[in-house]
């Protein structure tokens, strides 16, 4: 099951094919909401007002059973300062980007594996990405409301860096993986991971 909110409607859908279909018949309101998006001077503290503001329907969904994806503001299961941090690293226009390629291509398999982030201080260059995430990066966090709304303080001058990465062993890439790939590249740094199996014997001998 997904959920997908716009201007307070909440919408449910069992398939991507029904997400594209509501995306076609009030494209007008989402392509509205997509644009405040990638216009927005700070994206990150757009997204952790939506989640605060609409914390109390997204805890009704998650406490129904609803466990799929709740589109542009993110699922329960992750905290706040998360999904901050994810917005910051993309940036308003590629973050509207991948939403709406979700919603007009039904676009949600294929997606790359990884998502690898970074946050570099302005002042001593340091790697201060434990720093803004003190948990374990994007593991789903205690259902606490303390936990999952606190937001994501962002130090003047911080640079992020993000990465997509689609790992892969013997296999060959799929197409939707391909076409995923092909249109992050095109804004964000995206790429392929080649690993190698090595086997460890449990042989005492």
């Amino acid at each position: 099951m997904h959920v997908l909110v716009v201007r307070g409607k909440t919408a449910f859908f069992r398939n991507w094919k029904a997400l594209q279909s509501f995306y076609e018949s009030r494209k007008v309101a989402i392509e509205e909401c997509l644009s405040h998006i990638a216009e927005t001077n700070n994206v990150a503290q757009l997204v952790g007002d939506t989640f605060t503001r609409h914390y109390e329907l997204y805890k009704a969904l998650w406490n129904s059973g609803v466990r799929g994806s709740v589109i542009v503001c993110g699922s329960l299961k992750y905290p706040c300062r998360s999904l901050q941090f994810l917005a910051a690293a993309l940036g308003g226009p590629a973050l509207a980007g991948i939403i709406r390629r979700m919603l007009k291509e039904s676009a949600l398999n294929g997606f790359p594996d990884l998502t690898c982030l970074k946050a570099i201080s302005q002042d001593k260059k340091e790697d201060i990405t434990k720093t803004l995430l003190p948990f374990s990066s994007f593991k789903p966090a205690s259902k606490s409301k303390k936990v999952l709304t606190e937001k994501l303080i962002i130090p003047e001058g911080t640079e992020f860096h993000i990465r997509f990465v689609e790992v892969k062993a013997t296999d060959h890439l799929q197409s939707n993986q391909t076409l995923w790939l092909n249109y992050l590249r095109s804004q964000i740094d995206a790429g392929v991971l080649r690993v190698k199996a090595k086997w460890i014997s449990d042989s005492t001998e």
